[in-house]
């Protein structure tokens, strides 16, 4: 090319014109020089070395060559087409590296309790994290103690925190024995004896890469806090390695060395390879291997295998549950039967929630079951109820009667006695819950009935908060309370680790708090009642407190829980350390990304997409997933979310080698899509009275599709008659278009996914979006070429009867459809006979005399009716009962067209000319 640069003197005079109509070749005719004359030299490049073409071809067809690609290539000489032509077939066959599995197998980062995104490696179960350390990250604020040990060592103890009300000295826990003359002895006895230490920090670095906190690493322990250098122990004490002796009694799990396997690139820790046996409980948090180390169990978050290929499974003897994914399009034809999913029953259970059975929740599974108190009434009036028209609760004294009771007027007070008195609540210890009737003012004369006191049979009674006494299940905000954050120890844990059981609510936090948060906390009951087990919440419904309980299983109730799977969705393998940070909750991201490899969460996507370009095995595919992003945009800008756009992405990784169309349906469906193209939750004008958005209309044709300009088979353009070119599509066809991306919205929020807005109820930006039909607009819409994109399909009233019985009829199984459907009397469901109907052996299947249940079937020949079926002209859902197990398909008829304008036409008429 000629650009008039000096240095391309001499230059042509004019460009050259070029003819190629001779199909095998170009020429030009070089123009005369315009005086001087022009020297024309042939260059002949030499012969390409084996080499350099196997390297030109691979920088083509991959992320770029190595010798090793380039050697497989040249084994037998110069590369040849069918060579070439094997070599992609190979990559074609190869299975697809996805970048969200990729991501999911290398993330283990600490979690203190179970959450909506990930579960909890228990101490039992094999892969959890052990390490010989005595301190970790989360015992930073706690308190430290130091006191001599017997045999000249030293022994630490962590202690309560006394800014949360505990008694000075309470101890929690003894962490680890020091030995004598030890180089841990050596720091840690340079701190004064029984005084109280804060816990500033615990020295790890994986800025560097090598993996965490390890024994010999630096302990910052500051007093009377951490407020300042002045306050810390100079030097740093170590972090010893946990040892136990002198009176303090071993942990009685022991496990064999072989059990353990190390962590490549981590320091001082293990994961537990094999079943430990009965000597383990949840809640263990010390164990000892034969060959005499200690190690202290570190909670990690543990995440389901969910792939279309392998949907969610649970052993038996799990306390995890399968994510309920939807079933769409994507995963209809994986879908499992899973009876080890279905949540487990219990036969009823009775015991009265006692102190003691709180703490048995902690103690057997890890959970914080609390009591609350120390919620006010009567400060803030607008959100407090008129007690005088509606329940309240009122606290038992125990001290006779109230040496001030407060002076209601007479009418009120005996309306309070008497409902006190009659009440049907009368055997709890704490509290009562009245209906107060009668004469009653909530305030008269000054005096508010909200905490007044008054005495009934020699008792005083005092109006408290409606929750004061309830029993809660806090473990997700062990991890969801903001102040984690800002307060170290955890708030919410350390009444657990100090052996309480009642969570006081702090006085200088606004009721408000409460009132917003407390959705997020399952109710137990009251303090002092009895309980039913069977009635718990199912978080709650632990297989160790069902044995405390005495609480028997039931079996299931035969329909079963259907596991559907997601592209990528594989479990952590926390063999792979932690490498990327998995957002649980915003609130705690510095804390629960610890170890992380990088400084930032923006960095994950990349990151992952540059190990997958480096070192997949599938290079070619990789390579064409790249080029396909470029083309079907969505744009993550500074995001910090990595498992959504890593899905989004896996959508050209699993298409590379497919069909165009399935890319744009499946994108379309992608709530990445919806979200970047503003049209998730848009509806139709007539229930938003809005015209619909039409940028996902535009761009759909614009950028991802047919562009601006009509094209001929050779992607010249089309030329109308007055030779200019044909638009594509016009503002009209984007108008009707819009129209076709109405009634969008994102699937329901769903366990084992990264928690990009920090808590359970995050948006669901994995799963394919639903259509809600009532907000999709129902009129007629055209395709680019005038047409009805109903055109040559029948109408829906012109269909057979008993069109659930012939060609074409599609059954999607649904676990769960009958509870769904209850009482309802207007949906028809067909219970086909298992002996004589043709349906019924369809969609049973049977194999070695049982039902499979597919969980798809369309019908390829017509099937005959057998008893009730005969009478029916339509059904909604089909029941299938096989001996003690039930099958629940919905029916979808073929496709129809229904008139917008009127119902069931018929054609009376038809004229052809």
């Amino acid at each position: 090319s000629y650009h008039g640069h000096d240095w391309e003197s001499p230059r042509l005079s004019q460009p050259l014109r070029w003819d190629c109509s001779q199909g095998w070749a170009c020429e030009a005719a070089l123009p005369a020089p315009d005086g001087g004359s022009l020297q024309f030299d042939l260059l002949k490049p030499a012969a390409a070395t084996a080499d350099a073409r196997a390297a030109r071809f691979l920088l083509q067809a991959t992320f770029g060559p190595t010798r090793d690609t380039i050697s497989a290539l040249t084994a037998a000489g110069q590369p040849t087409t069918v060579q070439l032509s094997g070599w992609v077939s190979d990559q074609m066959a190869l299975p697809p590296t996805l970048h969200r599995g990729y991501y999911r197998a290398r993330t283990n980062q600490p979690l203190a309790q179970p959450t909506a995104g990930g579960d909890v490696f228990s101490p039992c179960e094999v892969g959890s994290r052990w390490t010989r350390h005595a301190f970790h990250r989360e015992d930073v604020g706690k308190e430290v103690r130091v006191t001599n040990a017997s045999n000249g060592g030293l022994r630490l103890e962590l202690l309560a925190p006394t800014s949360m009300g505990f008694p000075a000295g309470t101890v929690t826990l003894t962490l680890t024995l020091i030995g004598s003359g030890s180089s841990a002895h050596q720091t840690w006895g340079l701190l004064e004896r029984g005084q109280p230490y804060v816990i500033c920090q615990v020295e790890s670095f994986w800025r560097s890469g090598r993996g965490g906190v390890e024994v010999g690493r630096g302990v910052q322990v500051g007093r009377p806090n951490c407020s300042s250098a002045s306050n810390m122990a100079d030097p740093s004490p170590t972090n010893p390695a946990i040892r136990f002796g002198d009176g303090v009694a071993a942990p009685a799990w022991t496990f064999l060395d072989a059990q353990l396997h190390p962590i490549a690139s981590v320091n001082d820790a293990a994961l537990l390879g094999s079943s430990p046996g009965v000597s383990c409980s949840p809640a263990s948090q010390f164990a000892r291997s034969v060959g005499g180390q200690y190690y202290r169990h570190d909670r990690r978050m543990k995440l389901m295998r969910n792939t279309l290929a392998a949907p969610a499974n649970v052993t038996a003897a799990a306390a995890e549950a399968c994510p309920v994914v939807a079933k769409t399009f994507l995963n209809a034809d994986s879908c499992q039967l899973r009876r080890s999913c279905v949540p487990p029953r219990y036969g009823s259970a009775s015991r009265t929630l006692s102190p003691a059975v709180l703490r048995a929740w902690y103690a057997l599974s890890h959970k914080h079951v609390y009591y609350i108190t120390g919620l006010r009434v009567g400060e803030e009036q607008r959100n407090q109820p008129d007690i005088c028209f509606t329940s309240s609760r009122w606290l038992k004294g125990g001290g006779g009667a109230c040496v001030a009771p407060t002076p209601l007027d007479a009418a009120t007070r005996e309306s309070v006695v008497s409902a006190l008195r009659t009440s049907p609540d009368q055997s709890n210890p704490y509290v009562r819950d009245v209906h107060i009737t009668g004469e009653c003012a909530a305030e008269l004369d000054g005096v508010r009935i909200y905490g007044a006191s008054v005495t009934v049979d020699g008792v005083c009674w005092t109006h408290t908060h409606d929750d004061n006494y309830n029993v809660y299940d806090l473990s997700y905000w062990t991890v969801a309370h903001p102040g984690n954050n800002f307060i170290s120890p955890n708030p919410i844990q350390a009444f657990a680790e100090a052996d309480d059981v009642n969570i006081r609510f702090r006085s200088d936090h606004g009721l408000d708090r409460w009132r917003v948060n407390k959705r997020n906390f399952g109710l137990v009951g009251r303090l002092g009642d009895a309980i039913d087990f069977a009635v718990l919440p199912v978080e709650v419904q632990t297989a160790e407190m069902a044995s405390y309980f005495g609480a028997a299983p039931l079996p299931d109730d035969g329909e079963g829980f259907e596991a559907c799977g997601s592209p990528g969705e594989e479990a952590n393998t926390p063999a792979n350390a932690h490498r990327y940070g998995f957002k649980v909750y915003d609130y705690f991201e510095d804390y629960y990304h610890t170890y992380r490899p990088v400084s930032t969460t923006r960095s994950y996507k990349s990151m992952v997409h540059n190990n997958i370009a480096i070192a997949a095995p599938d290079q070619l595919r990789q390579r064409m997933a790249f080029a396909l992003s470029q083309i079907v945009v969505a744009a993550a800008g500074g995001d910090s979310d990595t498992e959504r756009w890593l899905a989004y992405y896996d959508i050209f990784v699993r298409h590379a080698f497919g069909n165009y169309w399935d890319i744009l349906k499946e994108v379309s469906y992608s709530p990445i899509m919806g979200d970047w193209l503003t049209y998730t939750n848009t509806r139709s004008r007539a229930t938003s009275n809005k015209f619909p958005d039409e940028n996902y209309a535009r761009e759909l044709m614009q950028l991802f599709s047919v562009g601006l300009w009509a094209l001929n088979q050779d992607g010249t353009r089309e030329l109308d008659a007055r030779g200019q070119p044909i638009p594509a599509y016009d503002d009209l066809d984007i108008i009707t278009f819009a129209r076709a991306w109405t009634g969008f919205e994102r699937q329901a929020a769903r366990q084992n996914l990264e928690m990009t807005d920090g808590d359970d109820n995050s948006p669901n930006w994995i799963d394919p979006m639903l259509i809600r039909p009532h907000l999709r607009d129902a009129l007629p819409k055209m395709d680019l070429h005038d047409g009805y994109i109903g055109d040559g399909v029948p109408l829906c009233a012109d269909l057979p009867p008993r069109s659930f019985l012939r060609v074409g009829a599609r059954f999607i199984r649904r676990a769960g459809l009958g509870k769904t459907i209850g009482a309802d009397q207007t949906v028809i469901v067909l219970q086909p006979r298992p002996a004589s109907s043709p349906l019924h052996a369809a969609l049973c299947a049977p194999s070695a005399g049982r039902c499979t249940f597919p969980t798809t079937l369309q019908l390829a020949t017509n099937l005959g009716c057998d008893g009730s079926e005969c009478g029916l002209s339509h059904v909604d859902a089909v029941k299938l009962v096989d001996g003690g197990r039930v099958a629940w398909y919905e029916y979808i008829r073929v496709p129809c067209v229904k008139m917008a304008f009127y119902a069931d036409g018929e054609l009376l008429y038809s004229s052809y000319r």
